[in-house]
């Protein structure tokens, strides 16, 4: 078997842990469908060409128009929950509030999915629209 995203040969044992390890976010295909598949410019996911992915671009384009929840109470809720540190390097004095499933790939707003860090440890920088302690 071959890998249409790397080139990667191996048996159906070996394919299934490499796609698994080396593309998390590659939905399986039918082997016919590797030649058109298409690969999401938003999230990365390479998807079948047509209809499959025309479905896949329109849930971004839900998500985009559905509103915002997340109030100022919520991030300060989020910020003592987290009492003020980076989830991300441990270290006190987080600044802003990151989805973990970001937003744009169909993440919510819901306080399991938030976290308090670092701007400079956010691992997305600033894509988006950022929240910041108020």
């Amino acid at each position: 078997m071959l890998c249409g995203s790397c080139g990667f040969e191996g048996n159906a044992q070996a394919m299934k842990a490499h796609r698994r390890l080396t593309h998390p976010k590659v939905l399986p295909l039918p082997p016919a469908t590797l030649n058109t598949a298409k690969v999401c410019a938003t999230c990365g996911a390479v998807v079948a060409a047509g209809a499959p992915y025309q479905r896949h671009i329109q849930h971004h384009a839900d998500q985009a128009k559905l509103p915002r929840t997340l109030t100022t109470a919520s991030k300060k809720a989020i910020f003592r929950r987290d009492r003020g540190i980076c989830q991300l390097c441990g270290q006190p004095g987080a600044d802003e509030i990151d989805h973990i499933k970001p937003w744009a790939e169909g993440g919510s707003d819901e306080p399991s999915n938030l976290r308090a860090v670092h701007h400079g440890c956010n691992p997305r920088g600033n894509v988006g629209r950022r929240s910041t302690a108020s």
